[in-house]
């Protein structure tokens, strides 16, 4: 079977655990994910191809660097943060503009210009004019609306009184068609005022958004080394070598790779020997091969240790959402394998003195 095997370094990397917020903490080898969007995004990919992926390698050391995190607030706040204005309200990666800097811990008013630095005068003028706009329109839906509204109401409860009555009457009918086309007359409005609100307040306001600052600290690897191996079609494989050159970094942006190796290989999982794993490699090995045994550590009669993650491969959208699906597997070292593990799903890549165990997912 074809595939690729891909030999990497990085100076210093970080694979974020995306449960761990203030102080993030990494994984010690990237998740399949994470292989997976450095390819689609080298290749210039949009839509997902399917691949498996198998990740082993080592790293030197760890420890926490402290990094300003700038982070949006999911509601926007008057009093607190920095106000900023986005060109595309729902991502920060056009870049944005900062309109005013509260200078207080609390007390602070961006529409009032209380205790704050300017930055955007213009902006921040905007910003204020949305207030009053909000104004105008509320008083506008209280005066032309709402006694529509309150009319309606009670024309609707005379109807269903009447109703109990006779609904078959001539009387019954016409004030039943009065008080449809009433109804439509207030839909109408209903529907014209929430218009007017979405051009002139809604959408306007939506570019300005609130921004924290804050010290956090994330937890990074230095001297990583690792081995990938990427096994897909024939078409798929030979884009990623195509675009090599383009394959910069894995993990954080800033998290640049040194390409030792892009080559295609042959795998087989016909195995007549016993073989290990490189020294201080670890590997994700798929817990269903664990539980079959394919895998063992020093002798038969003793298994690996490790621990277990739910790594993340391709992800679906569900309502604006990304929903990975989660292969458990087990973060381990010091296995080996022999002719018993043949045909159960670990494949072997030897040249010359080298071998690898695959496990791909």
């Amino acid at each position: 079977m074809k595939a690729l095997r891909i030999k990497l370094r990085q100076a210093s990397a970080s694979y974020a655990c995306e449960e761990t917020v203030n102080n993030k903490t990494s994984y010690t080898l990237p998740p399949f994910s994470t292989v997976i969007g450095a390819i689609h995004n080298a290749c210039g990919y949009r839509e997902y191809k399917q691949m498996k992926i198998s990740v082993q390698g080592k790293y030197l050391s760890s420890q926490r660097e402290v990094y300003v995190n700038h982070g949006l607030i999911d509601n926007l706040h008057d009093d607190r943060g920095i106000l900023i204005w986005l060109p595309d309200p729902d991502s920060l990666n056009t870049g944005f503009v900062s309109v005013a800097k509260a200078l207080n811990g609390t007390g602070n008013s961006f529409k009032n210009r209380v205790t704050i630095n300017v930055l955007d005068e213009i902006k921040l003028e905007e910003y204020s004019n949305l207030y009053r706009m909000k104004e105008t329109l509320d008083e506008y839906s209280v005066r032309e609306i709402k006694p529509q509204k309150e009319r309606l109401k009670e024309r609707e409860k005379l109807l269903k009184e009447m109703g109990k009555v006779d609904k078959s009457s001539a009387q019954y009918k016409a004030f039943s068609e009065e008080v449809k086309a009433e109804k439509e007359v207030v839909k109408r409005l209903e529907e014209e005022f929430e218009k007017r609100k979405w051009q002139e307040y809604d959408e306007p306001r939506s570019h300005f958004k609130t921004l924290t600052k804050g010290p956090q600290t994330w937890e990074v690897l230095y001297d990583v080394e690792l081995v990938l191996h990427v096994q897909a079609s024939d078409e798929v494989l030979k884009d990623i070598l195509e675009h090599r050159n383009d394959l910069v970094c894995l993990g954080r942006s800033e998290d640049f790779i040194d390409l030792l190796e892009m080559k295609l290989v042959e795998l087989t999982d016909k195995i007549d020997d016993e073989y290990r794993m490189l020294k201080d490699y670890s590997i994700y090995v798929n817990v269903d091969r664990m539980e079959d045994e394919t895998y063992f550590k020093e002798s038969k009669n003793e298994k690996a240790l490790g621990t277990v993650y739910y790594v993340s491969k391709e992800y679906r959208i569900e309502k604006n959402s990304r929903v990975f699906n989660r292969i458990p597997c087990l973060l381990t070292s010091n296995l080996a394998v022999d002719a018993d593990s043949s045909g159960k799903g670990v494949y072997l890549d030897q040249e010359g003195d080298i071998t690898y165990l695959v496990d791909l997912n």
